[in-house]
């Protein structure tokens, strides 16, 4: 069985006004096939068709990542510092990543997740799906 190591830190010593920020955590998931390995695509511009990045009919809950790579459809085009992605649970607007933003999120087996431009701009955009075993 595969396995999947994630870690997030976060650090500031000035985003709080009297203390310091600085807390780290690291897990380790067993990790089973059907995955999807890094991959690319284009989010539409506003009123385009959303991208499925991860369906609805996965076996067991998935981790799903999503990078805002700021680079438009071309990939060497930079994108506006406005050009925001929409991430969905389903059809609900769920999340907003500016560009060189991340997310890193567990999602039920049932919700599909999508993505699309909030701008009339395509973004490039990077995705994978694990699935827990």
């Amino acid at each position: 069985m595969a396995t999947l190591t994630s870690k997030l830190t976060l650090v500031s010593t000035d985003i709080l006004p009297s203390e310091s920020l600085s807390s780290s955590v690291e897990e380790v998931t067993n990790i089973v096939a059907p995955s999807t390995g890094l991959s690319l695509a284009l989010a539409a511009a506003t009123g385009g068709s959303d991208v499925e990045i991860k369906s609805a009919s996965a076996t067991a809950t998935q981790f799903v990542y999503v990078r805002h790579t700021s680079k438009q459809a071309d990939g060497s085009t930079d994108s506006d510092a406005t050009d925001e992605l929409i991430v969905k649970f389903g059809a609900t607007d769920t999340l907003r990543v500016m560009p060189g933003e991340f997310a890193f999120f567990p999602c039920k087996s049932d919700v599909a997740v999508k993505i699309v431009s909030g701008t009339a701009r395509v973004i490039q955009v990077e995705h994978a799906a694990f699935t827990r075993g």
